[in-house]
C-alpha cells in the first residue's frame, strides 16, 4: 500500500510542481557555456534550471509521509543536504548571469562535508554499520563520486534523468524485497515526471540541485543496500562522462593537451553534427544494457 500511494504521490507532485516552475520561472535562466556556443541551441538559455526542486519536493515529501524509517530518514538527510549545495550553485550561476557557478574547489569541499554528515548521520541513526575511518572515507568519496557522475552527465534533454530512471528501475527489480524499494520508487516517479517536461525540446532543465539530489540517493541507496560494489554497472556511462572529463581536465593541466575534442563525451556527438535525440537514445540504449548487466551480475553474484 505504501508503494501505491507514495509512487502516484510523488509523480502528481513532481508534475504539478514542474509545471508552476514552467509557467513561473520567467528569466530564472543562465546562459550556455562558451565552448558549448557553437553547437548548442541558444534556446536552452531560455530554460530554467530549477527542475531539482520539484524532485526534491516530491522526493523527500513522498517519502517522509509514506515510508519513514531510519533509512528513508538518513536518504532524506543526505539527499537534502546535496540538494542545498545544487540550489546554491544554480543561484550564483543565476545572480552572476554565467555558466560559471561556484567554484570547483569550493563545490568539491562542500561535497566531502556533505557526504560526511550524511555517512557519519546514517551510522548515528543504525542504518549503516560503523566500520572504520577507512570505510567511512570510501563511503563518502563514493558518494562524491556518483554524484558528479549524474551532474557532468546532466548536459543534454531527457539525458541524466533517463540514465537515472534505469538505474532506479533495476535496484527496484532486484531488491523488491527491501524496505528501500519505496524511496527509490518515490524518486524514480518524481523523475518521471520532470521527464515530462524534460524531454527534447525541453521546457525545464534539473540543474545542480537535481543532479546533486538524484546522484547522492543513488549513491545513498548502495551504501544502504550493500550493493555499492555492483551498483556501478548500472552507471557506467554517466561514470563514463564524469571519467572522459576528469581525464580532459588533467591531461590540459599536466601536459597542456587535450585527450578530446571536448568533454564530457555527449558533447563530441553534438559537434559532429549528430542530432541531441538520437545522442539521448543511443545513450540511454547503452544505459539499459547496463542495467541489466547489473541485474544479471546480481542475479549471479
Amino acid at each position: 500500500m505504501t508503494a501505491v500511494l507514495g509512487a502516484p504521490t510523488s509523480f502528481l507532485l513532481s508534475l504539478a510542481a514542474c509545471y508552476l516552475i514552467v509557467r513561473t520561472s520567467g528569466k530564472a535562466y543562465v546562459p550556455n557555456k562558451i565552448e558549448l556556443s557553437g553547437f548548442q541551441s541558444r534556446e536552452k538559455e531560455k530554460v530554467s534550471s530549477f527542475g531539482g526542486i520539484a524532485i526534491a519536493f516530491a522526493f523527500i515529501a513522498a517519502s517522509l509521509l509514506f515510508s519513514f524509517s531510519k533509512q528513508t530518514a538518513a536518504l532524506c538527510i543526505c539527499s537534502g543536504l546535496f540538494f542545498f549545495i545544487g540550489i546554491a550553485d544554480d543561484l550564483s550561476k543565476l545572480a552572476k548571469k554565467s555558466s560559471d557557478g561556484l567554484s570547483s574547489l569550493l563545490k568539491l569541499t562542500l561535497q566531502l562535508t556533505a557526504s560526511a554528515l550524511a555517512v557519519y548521520g546514517a551510522i548515528t541513526l543504525g542504518a549503516l554499520e560503523s566500520r572504520g575511518p577507512w570505510i567511512f572515507l570510501m563511503r563518502c568519496l563514493y558518494i562524491v563520486t556518483v554524484v558528479n557522475a549524474v551532474n557532468i552527465t546532466d548536459g543534454l534533454d531527457g539525458l541524466a534523468g533517463t540514465l537515472s530512471s534505469e538505474a532506479l528501475i533495476a535496484f527496484i527489480i532486484l531488491f523488491s524485497q527491501s524496505g528501500l524499494v519505496f524511496p527509490a520508487a518515490f524518486l524514480l516517479a518524481a523523475i518521471l515526471a520532470y521527464l515530462c517536461f524534460n524531454w527534447n525540446p525541453a521546457k525545464i532543465f534539473m540543474g545542480d540541485s537535481g543532479s546533486h539530489l538524484i546522484g547522492s540517493t543513488l549513491g545513498m541507496l548502495a551504501l544502504l543496500q550493500d550493493c555499492w560494489i555492483t551498483m556501478p554497472l548500472a552507471l557506467l556511462v554517466m561514470i563514463a562522462e564524469l571519467a572522459s572529463s576528469a581525464l580532459q581536465i588533467f591531461s590540459i593541466r599536466a601536459f597542456g593537451k587535450k585527450v578530446f575534442p571536448i568533454a564530457p563525451l555527449h558533447h563530441i556527438f553534438q559537434m559532429k553534427k549528430v542530432k541531441e535525440v538520437r545522442i539521448t537514445l543511443l545513450f540511454s540504449a547503452i544505459g539499459l544494457g547496463c542495467a541489466l548487466l547489473w541485474i544479471l551480475v546480481e542475479a549471479i553474484w
